[in-house]
C-alpha cells in the first residue's frame, strides 16, 4: 500500500501537483472506508497530524488490520452479545407460556373437579328417589 501511495504522489509530483506530507496522512485518513471509523477517529484525536509521519500512520493502519483478523473482527463480538439478548429473551418467553399453559390445565383441573363432585350429588339423589 505504501509503496502504491508513494508512487502516486511521487508521480503527482512530476506533474507540478505537490502535497505536503500532511495532506498526504488526511487523505488517506479521509480515504478509509467506515468499518474503520474508530481507528480513523482515535489517531485524529490522539496524533498531531501537522507532525504524524506517512510511514508512522501505515504501520498503525497495519498493525490494526493484523489485530482484527486475528480477533475475527468486531463485528463478530456484537453478533455474539445480540444472540446471548436474543436467548435470554426466549427462556423468558417460554417460563411464561410454560407458567399460563400450567394455569390453564389447573383451571381446567378445577372444573373437571367441580364437575365430577356435581355429577357425585346427582347420582347420589336420583338414587334416593
Amino acid at each position: 500500500m505504501y509503496a502504491r501511495l508513494n508512487d502516486i504522489v511521487t508521480n503527482l509530483k512530476g506533474l507540478g501537483e505537490v502535497y505536503p506530507p500532511q495532506e498526504v496522512v488526511r487523505k488517506v485518513l479521509r480515504s478509509l472506508p467506515n468499518n474503520w471509523e474508530a481507528k480513523k477517529t482515535t489517531i485524529e484525536e490522539f496524533k498531531d497530524l501537522n507532525t504524524f509521519e506517512l510511514e508512522d500512520l501505515i504501520g498503525k493502519l497495519m498493525t490494526y488490520e493484523i489485530e482484527v483478523q486475528v480477533d475475527g473482527g468486531v463485528e463478530v463480538v456484537e453478533k455474539k452479545k445480540k444472540d446471548v439478548a436474543f436467548k435470554a429473551t426466549t427462556k423468558r418467553k417460554t417460563m411464561m407460556m410454560r407458567l399460563a399453559q400450567w394455569k390453564v390445565k389447573a383451571s381446567w383441573r378445577k372444573v373437571l373437579q367441580i364437575f365430577v363432585s356435581w355429577l357425585k350429588r346427582i347420582t347420589t339423589m336420583m338414587r334416593r328417589q
